[in-house]
C-alpha cells in the first residue's frame, strides 16, 4: 500500500463510487503508484458488481485519475490490466503503450508485462484435463518446494492418499488466473528479503499467506523495481 497513493485519492473530486474503486487501486499501489488487480477482486473489495466496477474505472481514466493499460499474452490473450495512478510518478508520466502488441516483453523495471495470461498447459477454452492438469500440479509442487528451501520450513506436496495439499491448491489457483511461475517465484524472493529479518513477519512466509488470492497481487506489485 502506498500512503502517499492514499492520502491523493481521497482528495481526488469525484463520486463516492469512483472513489471507493480508485482508494481500493491506491490500496493495492506500489511506490511507482502502479497496481494489476483483477477486476473481481477490486469488485469484491469494494462490495460492487463487475459491471459496476468496469464502468467507474472508465470513467476514472476520463477523468484523468489513471491511466489504464492492458497486458496481453504471447497468444493474444488479455490479462489483467495494468493501473498507473496520475499522481506525478515517473513511472505515469512514462508508462510504455502496453494496448498496442509487441513481439518481444514490454518490462518495467524486472517486471515482464507480457506474461502469459494463462499458463501454457491451460487450453483456449480456459479447462484443464488429463496431462495438462498433472503438469499444472508440478509446477505448483515446484513452487512450494521452492519456497519450503528457501525458508527453510516443510510444507507437504501430496497428501497420504496422494491428492495436492492446500499449499499445492493455492498455488495452482493462481497459475490457473494466468500468473507465471516466475512471478511465483519472484514474490517468494521479494517477501523472504522483506519479512526474512522479523521475528515476527517470518511465520507468515507460508503458501496460505503469499498465495492467498487477496493479498498474492499486492505482493506482486511490490516486485516492481522503484
Amino acid at each position: 500500500m502506498s500512503i502517499k497513493a492514499m492520502e491523493w485519492a481521497w482528495q481526488q473530486p469525484v463520486k463516492s463510487g469512483l472513489k471507493l474503486v480508485l482508494l481500493a487501486l491506491a490500496d493495492y499501489a506500489n511506490a511507482q503508484d502502479a497496481c494489476w488487480p483483477a477486476i473481481e477482486t477490486l469488485a469484491h473489495k469494494c462490495g460492487m458488481g463487475r459491471t459496476t466496477v468496469l464502468r467507474h474505472l472508465e470513467q476514472l481514466e476520463e477523468s484523468g485519475c489513471l491511466r489504464r493499460h492492458p497486458r496481453w499474452s504471447a497468444p493474444g490473450m488479455r490479462g489483467t490490466d495494468f493501473y498507473v495512478l496520475q499522481i506525478g510518478s515517473k513511472l505515469a508520466e512514462s508508462a510504455p503503450n502496453l494496448a498496442k502488441s509487441a513481439p518481444n516483453p514490454l518490462q518495467i523495471g524486472t517486471l515482464n508485462l507480457y506474461e502469459p495470461s494463462v499458463e501454457p498447459s491451460m487450453n483456449p477454452s480456459g479447462t484443464t484435463a488429463g496431462a495438462d492438469v498433472v503438469h499444472l500440479r508440478q509446477t505448483a509442487q515446484e513452487i512450494v518446494q521452492f519456497l519450503s528451501q528457501r525458508v527453510k520450513r516443510d510444507f507437504p506436496i501430496q497428501t497420504p492418499t496422494g491428492a495436492p495439499t492446500t499449499h499445492v491448491e493455492l498455488v495452482m489457483a493462481r497459475l490457473r488466473e494466468g500468473y507465471s511461475a516466475h512471478q511465483c517465484r519472484m514474490m517468494i524472493v521479494r517477501k523472504i528479503r522483506d519479512w526474512g529479518e522479523q521475528e515476527k513477519m517470518r511465520r507468515f512466509l507460508r503458501p496460505i499467506t503469499l498465495f492467498n488470492k487477496e493479498k498474492f497481487e499486492t505482493y506482486l506489485a511490490e516486485c516492481v523495481v522503484e
